[in-house]
């Protein structure tokens, strides 16, 4: 056998050689700054994966609380609603009897006027209805006899009359 025969046929030699390579690819190329600024980089990703992890896990909690808050919320809103709702129809309720009892009182004073009014209307009317028939009554009444006898009767008692 030969010597190439044997290095290249032995498997420790073999070996040693690709490892001699490897360390000297190594230092050559600098890979072991490489795989530090790797591992560096993927500490730092890993950190700040935990970080945001951390910051998202209180966001959620926070999240929670506010969603656990909101049925008593939404019933404190509706409550308050219902007191609004009840007083704004308590309010128009009482404004609506105050308007309806004040165009009550209106109405009231506004039907008395109209009666004092055709009260008096329907007074004058009897009224001068009782004169006309009472001055045709008189008229019928005093024939040209008795009205002579009154002329002569209010002419004799000028003369009595001071002026």
């Amino acid at each position: 056998m030969n010597i190439m025969t044997y290095i290249f046929n032995s498997n420790v030699i073999n070996f040693l050689i690709v490892f001699a390579f490897v360390v000297w690819l190594i230092k050559k190329v600098k890979l072991g700054e490489m795989i530090e600024k790797k591992c560096s980089e993927i500490a730092e990703s890993i950190k700040n994966a935990e970080d945001e992890k951390k910051f998202k896990q209180n966001h959620l909690d926070a999240t929670k609380i506010k969603v656990a808050n909101v049925q008593q919320e939404i019933t404190k809103i509706i409550d308050e609603g219902k007191q609004v709702a009840n007083s704004l129809s308590f309010s128009i309720k009482k404004d609506t009897e105050e308007k309806s009892e004040d165009l009550h009182k209106k109405a009231v004073a506004s039907l008395e006027t109209e009666k004092q009014v055709i009260s008096s209307e329907i007074m004058t009317q009897v009224a001068n209805a009782a004169f006309y028939i009472a001055e045709e009554h008189i008229k019928q009444a005093i024939d040209d006899r008795l009205h002579r006898k009154y002329i002569d009767e209010f002419i004799e008692n000028i003369p009595k009359q001071e002026i």
